[in-house]
């Protein structure tokens, strides 16, 4: 009954999620050290 895509399995799961942290704290590092 469950739709393997709708729910990805916890490894690619965390891997997502770690990227996009990654890619955000980059992002915002990059920000502060623009405007200070």
């Amino acid at each position: 009954m469950s739709d393997p895509v709708a729910v990805p399995e916890p490894a690619s799961l965390t891997l997502m999620c770690l990227g996009a942290v990654g890619l955000l704290g980059y992002r915002w590092r990059r920000a502060l050290r623009r405007t200070h």
